[in-house]
């Protein structure tokens, strides 16, 4: 029985304190093109939002670097607090040497806020008992690959995902670590680091 219980008690807290992301990705690629070709991607978060900008590079920059030799995070290359000009932009891609931009956008946002969901469990004599908003964050990214040599297109993505976390932004975080997870799958699968 107290087997049985701890069993229970463990599966709820691992629900409760390690929420994940459900995330679905549909892709177009070129069949010719090799991704483990390209050494040094620039991650660029195409967002107002700062926080989430770095919360997005910072975890794409983390997978891919599982797989890749090289990648960087737009934010640390092109600052926010400047006003950039396309040549500008494009001038700091090839001096950093750069041979493949992953530009991510969220294209839409949602997220329901409802009632608590409160819990009993027996233990013992007295019951333990609690509960946790239900905040659900739906998010839905496209992805795009831009071959810096060759001047083209050569993939791209559409995400959507949700979580279902306490606060908002543990939402995002878990969204964005499955983003990330899932475009290195998607696109880096078969590529190894070198």
């Amino acid at each position: 029985m107290k087997k049985i219980f701890h069993l229970i008690l463990t599966i709820f807290f691992i629900n409760v304190f390690f929420g994940c992301a459900s995330t679905k990705i549909e892709s177009v690629k070129n069949p010719e093109i090799n991704f483990s070709d390209y050494k040094n991607v620039l991650i660029f978060g195409n967002t107002q939002d700062l926080t989430v900008r770095k919360l997005l590079e910072n975890n794409i920059s983390k997978e891919l670097k599982k797989v890749m030799k090289k990648s960087s995070e737009s934010i640390d290359i092109i600052s926010p607090l400047k006003e950039w000009s396309e040549t500008e932009i494009q001038n700091a891609i090839e001096n950093n040497n750069f041979d493949l931009l992953l530009n991510i956008s969220i294209t839409s946002s949602s997220s329901n806020t409802g009632s608590s969901s409160n819990f009993m469990m027996p233990v013992g004599s007295f019951y333990f008992g609690g509960s946790s908003p239900e905040i659900k964050l739906t998010m839905t990214f496209n992805v795009n690959f831009f071959d810096v040599r060759n001047k083209e297109n050569i993939a791209k993505a559409s995400i959507i995902s949700q979580a279902e976390e306490d606060e908002i932004m543990e939402s995002m975080e878990s969204i964005s670590k499955d983003v990330a997870k899932k475009i290195v799958e998607e696109f880096f699968s078969n590529t190894t680091k070198r």
